[in-house]
């Protein structure tokens, strides 16, 4: 007869049982051994001896049974329920404000993340230890924290030498939320230490439960509670985003089905009203609802670095706001000591020690006369106490100041006219919420209220373009309401303001170009088949709107930026950035690059000065190896495109021109907002477009829920982005065909 043990659910019986369990353990295998030589068969008689003596093997295996398990199992080891109750907790380097992080009780889930029992951890060195009463054998760990931080749990025997056995991360929701875990491989501890490794300032410790033997209901929140009194959340809104982009991809189908039937004005009234409804709705949605971010409308990180940038411009360059803000702090004396942290060198996108510009602050104060370094040192406090001691170190590792001198016309005049605030740069704030009522505006003089809410719903519902990334921010939708509003005025046959419009743009963003040079492509691929050069009328309006503003741009902008040095110091410092991989890039190079043994969850070290160091240098690896494939697809496109714009008119053209930006250049996800303007291309295509963006943003949300690395995420929503793209372009010629025999059927 077999006999076996789970050793797992041996931890969960009672001192009695288990020190019985050990005696039949012991004793059964000796009988095991004693019985299998005894009893085997004629045919294993000639290789084993019949002697009746214990297997050998057996009775190693009881004695190792009998030495191994009863320790092992000891009831001062394994106790029921939290063995973190009432241990002794000690707060190194935290803010301690009355934690009851091992009581029962605490905080409700959702909670304020600063919430008065909450342990505040100003830097990566500060940790919470806890100790327990004597030795515990762990299967499970819980804590509650705050939501969008990663943090480290350590075990030990002597507080000297740990052992990770848990990164926690992010989790959806804000403030305060519960994450547990269970151990693959029970550890035997007496302390744990819990710190948080990556954050945005904001990290903060509110519960800690610990378990030998798992609860009935596992895994289990630290503290239970109600939602807060503000329901809204980020994993709320991204539940509604995908809900509104999902009930639009089906009323697009039902658009798409009535019309193959030929009873395309069924429930004409019905549908009209749901597409108004999902559009306002997805429109709405892009603000989050209005709760901004939940905190503040005001995106704090984001306009450190375009209102000082461009305040300071002149001063700092692209490539000296890290160190001269390392220098100003180091004279404030802040704490922690500016020595102790790191910072992202912006002249070769390295993370290096501060130690460097310390040691010679003059390379910094030397651009400054006296009066504007004391005032750049007060606008940098401002800011730093605002972020916090850890967001603040952490936004000293970002990518700078990246704006065009184009840019910096405005933005400039703005950041030197308006002094540091809150309300003032709230008033900064609302400029692009501004800006985009104008943009919609001006979609639905051009394409009518239903062309803006199929757009609106790729707008408001897509997770790369999210609010979160620059929302709030210092006049970073000044392009895209530029350039879609060029798109309307050449629907509109106004061609110079359209070509004047779209060239800005471009100077303000570059990305717009993209547009331009499909439109371009249509002139060159129709001269070349005349044999000769053919330049319509209008073509010749764009052209000269274009370019007229745009000397006039470029001209204001050698006034305030210094000549041409600015435009090539711009150039410089943009051919640098982008040669640096971004985990949130989307583009065919994220996509060519990517490698399963590659990614980021395998090459992540939170201990690094750089934690995607070794991320980035493999990427890069493996995409020079497979350049010659990321060149044949976009000459592939390339070619798409140019059949597809030969015969469209000149604002389709424009729209498919954003087709270019996956495999022209390697972008932040969030310029993908521009892709609204595929949705109007309903006049052209009807419901089946409508229908292929809305499922695109659906998909694009769904892959938020997927994986918790960005690496991933992109990578997987570059694929879907390029084979809609490519789908569009390359069916165009036939989607608009079919659309016009429709229309002159009916």
């Amino acid at each position: 007869m077999a006999f076996s043990i789970n050793l797992q659910n041996a931890f969960d019986l009672r001192p009695g049982r288990r020190s019985a369990l050990c005696s039949v353990c012991c004793a059964r295998s000796l009988l095991v051994g004693r019985s299998y030589s005894e009893g085997a068969t004629s045919k294993q008689s000639d290789t084993r001896s019949g002697t009746g003596r214990p297997n050998v093997r057996s009775v190693v295996l009881g004695a190792l049974l009998c030495v191994g398990l009863a320790p092992s199992v000891s009831a001062e080891d394994c106790p029921g329920g939290d063995v973190a109750r009432g241990s002794h907790v000690v707060a190194i380097g935290a803010h301690r404000l009355l934690p009851q992080l091992v009581d029962e009780g605490g905080p409700s889930e959702g909670s304020a993340w600063n919430h008065p029992e909450a342990v505040k951890f100003p830097s990566h060195d500060a940790h919470i230890r806890v100790e327990f009463d004597g030795a515990r054998l762990l299967r499970g760990v819980a804590i509650q924290a705050d939501a969008n931080d990663h943090y480290a749990v350590d075990a030990s025997l002597d507080s000297e030498t740990w052992t990770r056995i848990w990164l926690a991360r992010p989790v959806p929701g804000n403030g305060l939320r519960s994450r547990s875990h269970t151990l693959e491989t029970p550890e035997r501890a007496r302390y744990l230490r819990i710190r948080a490794v990556q954050s945005d300032g904001a990290a903060s410790l509110s519960g800690v439960a610990a378990f030998c033997r798992l609860p009935v209901e596992w895994p289990l929140g630290v503290h239970s509670g109600t939602f807060p009194k503000n329901w809204l959340s980020q994993g709320r809104i991204d539940a509604i985003k995908l809900g509104v982009a999902l009930a639009a991809s089906a009323l697009f189908g039902w658009g798409v089905v009535l019309r193959r039937a030929g009873r395309e004005e069924v429930d004409r009234g019905l549908r009209d009203g749901s597409l108004a409804l999902l559009g306002v709705l997805a429109a709405f949605c892009w603000w989050n609802l209005f709760a901004f971010h939940f905190y503040s409308p005001v995106h704090s990180w984001e306009q450190f670095h375009y209102y000082i940038g461009s305040k300071y411009q002149a001063e700092l360059g692209y490539d000296r706001l890290y160190a001269c803000t390392a220098v100003a702090d180091a004279e404030d004396k802040v704490f922690p000591p500016v020595f102790e942290r790191t910072l992202r060198d912006l002249s070769t996108n390295e993370i290096v020690s501060t130690q460097a510009v310390l040691s010679s602050p003059g390379s910094c104060t030397s651009h400054f006369d006296a009066e504007r370094w004391t005032q750049f040192k007060k606008d940098v406090a401002w800011f730093r106490n605002t972020l916090g001691p850890d967001r603040w170190a952490q936004a000293q590792l970002d990518h700078g100041y990246n704006a065009t001198p184009a840019w910096g016309i405005a933005g400039g005049w703005v950041a030197n006219t308006i002094p540091v605030s809150y309300p003032g740069l709230r008033f900064i704030a609302s400029m692009d919420s501004l800006l985009l009522v104008l943009m919609w505006a001006g979609v639905a003089w051009g394409f009518g209220w239903r062309g803006a809410c199929v757009a609106a719903i790729w707008w408001g519902t897509n997770y790369a373009g999210r609010f979160w990334w620059v929302g709030g921010g210092f006049l970073r939708q000044d392009w895209l309401v530029l350039s879609v509003l060029g798109v309307a005025l050449v629907r509109r046959r106004h061609h110079a303001l359209g070509g004047a419009a779209l060239a800005v743009a471009s100077l303000l963003r570059v990305i717009p170009a993209f547009l331009i040079a499909a439109l371009l492509l249509k002139w060159v691929v129709g001269s070349v088949r005349a044999r000769r050069l053919v330049l319509p009328r209008e073509a010749r309006h764009f052209i000269v709107g274009g370019i007229v503003s745009a000397l006039a741009v470029v001209g204001v902008s050698f006034a305030t930026a210094g000549g041409s040095s600015g435009w090539l110091d711009f150039a410089e410092n943009s051919q640098l950035h982008l040669s640096t991989p971004l985990t949130n890039n989307i583009g065919i190079e994220p996509l060519v690059a990517f490698e399963p043994s590659t990614r980021g969850r395998l090459l992540y070290d939170p201990e690094a000065p750089d934690p995607f160091a070794g991320w980035k240098g493999e990427r890069l690896r493996v995409f020079e190896e497979r350049q010659w494939l990321a060149l044949l697809l976009i000459v592939g496109f390339v070619a798409l495109l140019a059949r597809a714009v030969e015969r469209s008119e000149d604002w389709v053209a424009l729209v498919l021109g954003v087709g270019l930006m996956p495999f022209g250049a390697t972008l932040s996800c969030y310029y993908y907002a521009i892709w609204l303007v595929y949705g109007l291309l309903w006049e052209r295509a009807g419901p089946r477009i409508a229908l292929a963006l809305s499922a695109l943003s659906a998909l694009t949300c769904l892959l938020g829920y997927w994986s918790e690395w960005y690496d991933e995420v992109f990578a997987a929503m570059s694929l879907m982005m390029l084979i809609f793209v490519t789908t569009v372009t390359a069916w165009w010629p036939v989607l608009s065909a079919d659309e016009s025999a429709e229309s002159e059927a009916s």
